[in-house]
């Protein structure tokens, strides 16, 4: 149970690294790109007001947990100030209030999204009729391409079924509530829910493709990393899209609308298991986060 711990601590960091890493490039790309005016340049910037606050909602709540279990693995230890982790879990506290609290952040993620989408920024109309019918089918796809490395292929597919799911259930919910948007906070939580641990996800297996095509000393922890993160933040992304589901429709029609959903989804063939004992004995023998 403590490699449990140990693992999805570093699985958590590895997402919250990657994204916020991912979140700072396209960043500082754009205010590069924008030139010496400063007008411009913060225009470009507001263009990742999403990722910013995802960034900034993922990182805090992963080192919560992090700091949590690290207090469980000392055990009575945890709670002394003779002992580093106490500090930090009295510190971290104050991350998930500071610089605008995590559920205005939320409100901020979903919010803009549908701002955009509505404004025409974001076009997520025209792609809805095809996601509609694909989850209407049953039937979801291979989009692991011929590029994809088999270590990562379940979860590139995982990761695009949900997103594509995540489409569903945040339009079915803005149709219904279109005009009443602002004050179904319980709607955008769920929205924004989804829209993190897709970018979690989404963040974690882009990066580790990239070090297992490179080929370098830790490409195989850079796989077992993202698929760990995956396995963790798949059942979140579910359960947020059931709640958005659950609000937007009653009765047969909300069974049906579940069933639907979870049968596109589909479940993981990875036991999460061997992949958190191998990732805890990486971490074991380094003594440290591994990368």
């Amino acid at each position: 149970m403590i490699k449990k711990k140990l693992a999805n601590m570093a699985a958590d960091t590895y997402a919250a690294e990657t994204l916020a890493l991912r979140t700072v490039g396209m960043v500082e790309d754009a205010r590069v790109a924008a030139g010496e005016d400063r007008e411009a340049q913060l225009n470009a910037i507001e263009e990742f007001a999403i990722e910013c606050s995802i960034a900034k909602i993922f990182g805090s709540e992963a080192l919560g947990r992090s700091a949590d279990e690290g207090v469980q693995t000392f055990g009575g230890y945890g709670f002394m100030d003779e002992y580093p982790i106490s500090h930090v879990y009295r510190d971290n506290r104050i991350n998930r209030i500071f610089e605008g609290t995590n559920e205005i952040n939320r409100l901020v993620t979903s919010g803009t999204l549908f701002r955009r989408a509505m404004g025409g920024k974001i076009d997520i109309f025209s792609v809805f009729p095809e996601i509609e019918a694909q989850i209407s089918s049953g039937e979801a796809q291979d989009f692991a391409g011929t590029q994809t490395p088999d270590v990562l292929r379940e979860s590139v597919n995982l990761v695009e079924r949900a997103k594509r799911a995540a489409v569903y259930s945040m339009m079915k919910g803005a149709m219904k509530f279109m005009s009443t948007m602002e004050d179904e906070q319980e709607f955008l939580e769920y929205s924004a829910n989804q829209m993190i641990a897709l970018y979690a996800m989404d963040s974690a297996v882009g990066r580790a493709i990239e070090a297992v095509r490179a080929g370098g000393v830790d490409a195989h922890t850079h796989a077992l990393l993202a698929q760990l993160a995956v396995l963790r933040l798949l059942p979140e992304a579910r359960a947020a899209m059931e709640g958005a589901l659950t609000m937007t429709f009653e009765g047969d029609e909300r069974r049906e609308e579940l069933a639907k959903i979870r049968r596109y989804l589909g479940d993981p063939a990875t036991d999460g298991v061997p992949v958190q004992r191998e990732i805890a004995g990486i971490v074991a023998e380094k003594g440290a986060y591994p990368l």
